[in-house]
């Protein structure tokens, strides 16, 4: 009689062992749905910003085209201005497409995480590619302002040239910043997800 009372409560002890196991496991479940729908959110938010990037760019290169010519800037100017834009344009694409097409909710987080990654490592390569770029590109414009007007007028162009170039780096700097505390958050959330 002692055994079959001992036998009962372990089998009531393996029962209970079951019905918490299962219930964690369903609560794990739960986490897991909740955390990728913070990060869904996040990536969304991530193409989001990469999508307004390539129509600011698309809207930009008309406007340039009007701004050029009132300067009395050469066609070849405007012509390889537009170029870089439109070279831009594609780089975003590019990574847009490439490294953010994964299904969050649905998809493996390591894939997603591993894209990432890589999108990082993508925007670092392009940096080194378009400041350099950029630079020629400045001094450039600013020898083309100095054909154009000369000496006189010269300098208002030069400090307007210094200032926009300034205003574009930080707006750059702090949007690519912006842009990699979403990524770092993302992968964050991820590492937790695997973790728990």
């Amino acid at each position: 009689m002692n055994e079959n009372i001992k036998s009962t409560e372990l089998e009531q002890m393996r029962s209970a062992m079951n019905g918490l196991k299962e219930t964690l496991k369903q609560q794990q479940i739960v986490n897991e749905k909740i955390m990728r729908q913070a990060m869904s959110k996040d990536y969304g938010e991530l193409k989001n910003k990469y999508t307004m990037t390539i129509i600011l760019g698309a809207v930009i290169i008309p406007l340039l085209w009007l701004f050029f010519g009132s300067l009395g800037l050469p066609v070849w100017f405007g012509c390889v201005t537009s170029a870089l834009i439109l070279v831009c344009i594609t780089a975003t694409l590019y990574e847009s497409h490439r490294y953010m097409s994964l299904d969050i909710m649905g998809g493996s987080l390591t894939e997603v995480a591993e894209n990432l990654v890589a999108m990082k490592k993508f925007d670092l390569r392009w940096l080194c590619f378009i400041i350099p770029v950029l630079i020629i590109w400045i001094v450039v414009y600013l020898l083309e302002l100095y054909r154009i007007f000369g000496s006189e007028n010269f300098i208002i162009y030069l400090i307007a040239a210094i200032i926009g170039a300034s205003v574009g780096g930080v707006c750059g700097g702090l949007y690519l910043k912006n842009c990699h505390k979403t990524i770092k958050g993302i992968l964050r959330s991820i590492d937790e997800v695997k973790n728990s």
